[in-house]
């Protein structure tokens, strides 16, 4: 049998390990290092000592001696069996920490570089096997939308072989001019293939890439130099529709700017109605519905907004709808009031009610895309989302960050992205679990009026409703922004919150 001894060296050097594993993950404050140091070296101590026999007295006779036998044996046993078991949980646990760990390294980065991808596409059938066989023929393009990236892809590509460029203005004639044979290839931003797929969906199918130019773009030193334990900081969080992972191209269906100030334990989040009319960025002169801005890459709906709203942007996340329903199921589920009762539209096995209630993933999912049930629509499903949001904040708040600390990594795990780094995140929470701090957190939603017309840039000849922004709207809510960027801390009024409809104080 090990000795006493043996245990006690086991459960020293587990604890040791474990108390390595914590600290390098930044994540704990040393307010808390300390303590949990602590904690280990007296469990040392007191099941070194539950281990340990009573000593013998001097006369001790054999009927005594059987009694300090008897009373010992099982208080031994019970001492090894625990200090073993704490040795074996404390090695489990260096393996949940490093999980996490990692799991932040993974949707994190310190080199915070977008990249953006022009490909020549041409159809399986005509033969060109390389893109040395496309030499001389016309390869159709639409540049004028992102002419920067165009230029350099161009430039590339002619390097490569001599061809007869032709322009457009339209996507669908241009993709209908590569299948009747008018052109040989397509150049064009690997983005626009799910524009391409809306005007003929055997495209997948059809089409063959015969050659590629990769442009990486890095964010500003600025963003990287930022504090996170009291710098202002903006994030644009993007909520997708994808279904499988958060990398597969798709739209955004939640446009939300949260601008934090940590100093003042402030947030703010701004909604922008997923219908929202404006200009992309990236395609010059093209409008269309906000969240069809996502399609053509989440840098263009940031920089989208940045121009409509005339602000800037400091940082990125893009999560899809599974990251919310295993974030929120991770903690346990959150409270959220709902100013009535409905069947939601997207779920029809769940069911809302009216007032305050716990709500698991799924139904907080289905709850913060439903628009159908209100009579302002997409702006009542933005303050719905950020209801979602704030129950969620204030989960986060408490020890929940802890104690559901492994499930809640599980639960982003390939289904959030952000340019934020590893270590401007974990300085956050390392803040948050220092100080424990409330957070006031303040919404607001951009206004705008429904309008039935032509002339978007996915679907130009057909009749859809779109949302068409509110210039006074805007002005007020890119105000409030830039408020707490100067170090203010604000206060949105009535008229943007959708305080006659909802209630979530």
């Amino acid at each position: 049998m090990l000795k006493r001894r043996s245990f006690t060296i086991l459960q020293m050097i587990a604890s040791a390990i474990f108390s390595i594993f914590v600290i390098k993950t930044g994540l704990l404050p040393v307010k808390y290092i300390i303590l949990l140091i602590l904690i280990l070296i007296a469990l040392v101590f007191l099941l070194t000592a539950m281990m340990k026999p009573n000593k013998r007295k001097k006369r001790e006779g054999r009927h005594a001696r059987k009694v300090r036998q008897k009373k010992n044996g099982p208080r031994q046993a019970i001492g090894r069996l625990l200090s073993l078991a704490l040795s074996i949980v404390l090695v489990a646990a260096c393996f949940y920490v490093k999980k996490g760990s990692q799991t932040l390294a993974t949707l994190t980065s310190t080199e915070n570089t977008i990249i953006t991808r022009y490909c020549v596409y041409t159809l399986k059938n005509k033969g060109y096997d390389s893109i040395s066989d496309l030499s001389n023929k016309t390869i159709a393009n639409a540049g004028s939308f992102d002419e920067d990236d165009f230029n350099t892809a161009n430039q590339a590509l002619k390097k490569k072989i001599s061809y007869t460029a032709k322009a457009y203005t339209s996507y669908r004639q241009m993709v209908d001019d590569l299948y009747s044979g008018r052109v040989a290839g397509i150049l064009m931003n690997s983005y626009y293939i799910t524009l391409m797929q809306k005007y003929h969906s055997s495209w997948d199918n059809d089409v063959s890439t015969l050659w590629y130019k990769d442009m990486h773009e890095t964010a500003s030193a600025t963003s990287l130099a930022k504090d996170f334990t009291k710098d202002t900081f903006t994030i644009y969080l993007s909520g997708v529709d994808s279904r499988s992972t958060v990398t597969k191209t798709s739209r955004s269906d939640s446009n939300i700017i949260l601008t934090v100030n940590p100093s003042k334990h402030q947030i703010l989040m701004t909604s922008i109605p997923r219908d929202y009319y404006v200009n992309f960025a990236m395609a010059t002169g093209a409008k269309d519905k906000l969240t069809h801005a996502a399609l053509f890459g989440t840098i263009n709906s940031l920089k989208t907004i940045e121009n409509f709203m005339n602000i800037d942007i400091d940082f990125y996340c893009r999560v899809n709808f599974q990251a919310l329903v295993k974030i929120v199921d991770a903690v346990d589920g959150i409270k959220v009031y709902s100013d009535k009762a409905f069947i939601p539209w997207t779920n029809k096995k769940v069911r809302i009610k009216k007032g305050w209630q716990t709500m698991d993933g799924e139904t907080a999912l289905a709850f913060a895309r439903e628009r159908h049930a209100y009579s302002q629509g997409d702006r009542h499903r933005a303050a719905n989302q950020q209801a979602v949001l704030k129950a969620l904040f204030n989960k986060l708040e408490s020890s929940k960050i802890l104690t559901n600390y492994s499930k809640i990594m599980d639960s982003i795990t390939g289904l959030f992205q952000t340019d934020i780094s590893t270590s401007q995140l974990t300085d956050l929470i390392n803040e948050q679990l220092s100080s424990g701090a409330s957070w006031d957190i303040q919404s607001s939603v951009l206004k705008g009026n429904s309008e039935k017309r032509l002339g978007g840039l996915l679907l130009p000849h057909t009749a859809i409703y779109y949302m068409i922004p509110d210039q006074n709207s805007i002005s007020k809510n890119a105000q409030y922004i830039k408020n707490m960027l100067a170090g203010e801390k604000i206060t949105v009024d009535s008229d943007s919150t959708l305080a006659s409809e909802t209630n979530n104080n």
